[in-house]
Order: C-alpha cells, then sequence, then structure tokens
C-alpha cells in the first residue's frame, strides 16, 4: 500500500462503499478484490458481508491510516465505472450516488471521474461535522442538534432540500436560542443576531454575515427542484463552519 497518510474515513463512507460493492459485483470479483489488496478471503457469507469484511479489515490494518480505503475506494469510483461515472446531467452514476454524497462530508469530490480531496491539507469534513454535533450537545442545544444531525443525514441520503432546511432550523434555532440566553427575547434569527451585536457579543461584520447566512437559508433554502448539489455542499460547508465561529465566539453566560 502506499506510504501516504490520509485520515480515516468515516463509518458512513465505509458502509455505502460496502453496499456500492455489493450492487456492482459478483462474487468472483470481489474476491479479485481481496487478492488485489492483499487481504485474506472472508469465509464465505454474502456480498454484503463479504465487501463489509474486506473493508473492515484495510480499515483496521491501517491503524487510522485511510489510504487503503482511498485506493479501495478509487478502483471502484475510477477503475470500475470509468467514463461512466456522470450521467449526461452531471450527476453521479446512480449507483455511486450514496457513496460520492458521503465522501463529499469526508471532503472529496468528483472531478472529471476522478476522486480529489477538497483542498491541499484540508481538514476532512467529517471531522468538522462531528466536532459541531458535540459542541452542539455540549452546550445543551438539544434542538438544534437534532436538526444539524437530520441535515447531515439527508444530505448523505441525497435529499438536498431537506438537508438545506434543517440546516436552515439549526441556525436559526441556535441564534435564537443563544439570544435567550443572555437575557433578549425574539423570534426571530435576524433580530437575535442584531441584539446580540447591541449587547456586545457580535460585531457587525459578523452580524451581517450572520443575517446573510440565515436570509439565504430562507430564501434559497428547501424549495424542491431548486437545489443542486453543489448548493447543498457549500451550505453544509459554510453553515457548518458558521456555526462553530458563532459557538465559540458566544459563550453562555456565568
Amino acid at each position: 500500500m502506499s506510504a501516504r497518510r490520509v485520515p480515516a474515513f468515516s463509518g458512513r463512507v465505509r458502509a455505502e462503499l460496502a453496499s456500492c460493492i455489493e450492487r456492482c459485483y459478483s462474487h468472483s470479483e470481489i474476491s479479485v478484490l481481496y487478492t488485489r489488496f492483499d487481504v485474506a478471503d472472508s469465509d464465505g457469507g454474502n456480498k454484503l458481508q463479504r465487501s463489509t469484511a474486506l473493508i473492515r479489515a484495510l480499515h483496521e490494518s491501517a491503524e487510522g491510516d485511510g489510504a487503503p480505503v482511498l485506493d479501495l475506494i478509487r478502483s471502484v469510483v475510477e477503475d470500475r465505472f470509468g467514463g461512466d461515472v456522470l450521467d449526461r446531467n452531471g450527476n453521479p452514476n446512480a449507483n455511486l450516488r450514496p457513496l460520492i454524497a458521503a465522501l463529499r462530508v469526508d471532503g472529496y469530490e468528483l472531478v472529471d471521474g476522478r476522486l480529489v480531496a477538497a483542498g491541499a491539507g484540508s481538514i476532512p469534513m467529517t471531522a468538522e461535522v462531528s466536532l459541531l454535533e458535540s459542541r452542539l450537545r455540549e452546550r445543551q442545544l438539544a434542538v438544534a442538534a437534532r436538526h444539524y444531525r437530520q441535515a447531515v443525514d439527508s444530505f448523505t441520503d441525497g435529499r438536498l432540500e431537506a438537508s438545506n432546511g434543517q440546516l436552515r432550523s439549526c441556525l436559526e434555532n441556535t441564534l435564537i436560542e443563544l439570544c435567550s440566553r443572555h437575557g433578549k427575547r425574539t423570534s426571530d434569527p435576524k433580530g437575535a443576531a442584531e441584539l446580540l451585536r447591541t449587547a456586545g457579543l457580535l460585531d457587525g461584520d459578523e452580524t451581517k454575515l450572520l443575517q446573510g447566512l440565515v436570509g439565504v437559508s430562507n430564501q434559497r433554502g428547501a424549495h424542491h427542484g431548486t437545489t443542486t448539489e453543489e448548493e447543498a455542499t457549500f451550505r453544509l460547508h459554510t453553515t457548518t463552519a458558521v456555526m462553530r465561529y458563532l459557538l465559540a465566539r458566544i459563550r453562555d453566560p456565568a
């Protein structure tokens, strides 16, 4: 295997990879994968069990290095599908769509039929997702945490409008709740950002950023048929980053 170091992939990516192999490979072709990746073949089982065992072996043998699993993903996405990775509308092949959506959360994009990291040295999105959900629960923002988890689940399941709607609810609930904790009552998320500014907890540019994100989320958030994968990816990444900053910027009163 390559000596390069790659962050380990999330459980969701590994599960979708196993499902993709089950759908697209025969038993004999799965046996070839075992040989190619120098893994002892599993003791029978159906195709999903065999593909899961292969991925587990690669994941566990690397001790936190995701390079072996990345090599398997690229073997499936690039070598197996080749020129058929995208359909005529530029969307991933139906057999690949759940895997590609999960990979986007982990920080990988499909570019010209090849899987590439979102940016050199970038932090995988899955780490950001897990950390934000943890931060929301630590701050006892249970409603916002639930909206956020549903947004991520919807995104990886390909329900993009639902993902956008849940991200909007997460952001709005967090702003209103933080405002309430500092003695300012409102049901308007934009108004909550302004009240946080007047309380000295945000500056003017931060307030504009939050109000702008609220505005974009409401005007073009969850309308059926108007959301592209690029837009939904942008919303997930942007909202995640802004929410993490917001929670770090505004602490609960003592």
